[in-house]
């Protein structure tokens, strides 16, 4: 067996902090408080970071299920959001057409351009508007046909 050589200082042999680290008595057990104090606040730190990210994950995978849990309701809400957007478009482009149009035609001129860019846009509008509720009511039978194969079960 070994000892642990002294360290000299003003001709006194002093042990060395710590003494022999080959020994079997772990840091975090060490009855000199500089050893210990720091190897347990480094383990205390070791799992304070593994609680915060067990706490992170568990954090994310419950927003995780709640954002698909309501996909089908925030999806709805976006495109209805959306639907009302394209849809005050639509009267906004008209009503910027149709005034000068309308300007025109007071004054027993007939700008060709602004009357068809004016019926394009309507046509578009209609188009569109058949092609939302179409799918509206699509969506309606979808989920009348989810919820009926939820009472089924």
């Amino acid at each position: 067996m070994t000892w642990p050589q002294p360290y000299v200082l003003n001709d006194e042999g002093m042990p060395l902090l710590g003494g022999n680290l080959t020994r079997g008595t772990p840091w975090r057990q060490d009855d000199n408080p500089f050893i210990r104090l720091p190897a347990q606040f480094v383990r205390w730190l070791w799992l304070s970071c593994l609680q915060i990210a067990n706490f992170s994950i568990g954090a994310i995978q419950r927003a995780w299920y709640f954002i698909l849990s309501l996909t089908r309701d925030i999806l709805s809400f976006i495109d209805r959001y959306v639907l009302g957007i394209c849809h005050f478009m639509f009267t906004a482009t008209l009503i910027g057409v149709g005034i000068p149009l309308g300007i025109s035609t007071s004054h027993n001129e007939l700008p060709i351009g602004l009357f068809l860019l004016w019926f394009t846009i309507a046509i578009i509008w209609a188009v569109f508007s058949r092609f939302v509720e179409y799918r509206s009511r699509q969506c309606e039978r979808e989920t009348l046909h989810y919820f009926a194969s939820l009472s089924s079960m």
